[in-house]
């Protein structure tokens, strides 16, 4: 069994994973369904900006299937995890939302705001933001 936790109320999960590590989860608290896929980590980089306070992490990742490939995010979370460590990291929206080292058994956030009023955020720029480049296009074209 696979540990994550839910991308909207924080619920711990129970689940199992498929041969690539990966799970659609329904929350059994609120019913927000989500991925989340079950790594071992690689390699683990950060790197601090002092100006903004958010650290840039890089984390190469190995999958149960023997798939390689890194995880970026930004976060002002203090986050370490150890090569060979394995973590289970939670997907809303192909962002990564959350991750739990499952050998210390903690929780990170790492992208705050990435619910639902986000996404809804997200579209309604998206929507905004096409016309006017259209619109744009039309006038240079």
């Amino acid at each position: 069994m696979v540990t994550s936790l839910c991308v909207k109320c924080g619920h711990e999960n129970e689940h199992e994973v498929d041969d690539a590590g990966e799970a659609g989860v329904e929350c059994q608290s609120c019913g927000t369904g989500y991925d989340a896929i079950l790594y071992d980590v690689r390699s683990f980089g950060a790197r601090r900006d002092p100006k903004s306070g958010y650290t840039a992490y890089t984390i190469g990742v190995g999958r149960p299937n023997g798939d390689i490939s890194t995880i970026e995010f930004d976060t002002k979370e203090e986050i370490v995890v150890q090569t060979g460590a394995s973590i289970s990291v939670s997907y809303y929206a192909g962002l990564p939302k959350y991750l739990l080292d499952r050998s210390v058994r903690k929780f990170w956030e790492l992208q705050k705001g990435t619910g639902c009023g986000a996404l809804m955020l997200l579209v309604s720029a998206i929507a905004v933001a096409v016309p006017v480049a259209l619109l744009l296009l039309s006038a240079i074209g």
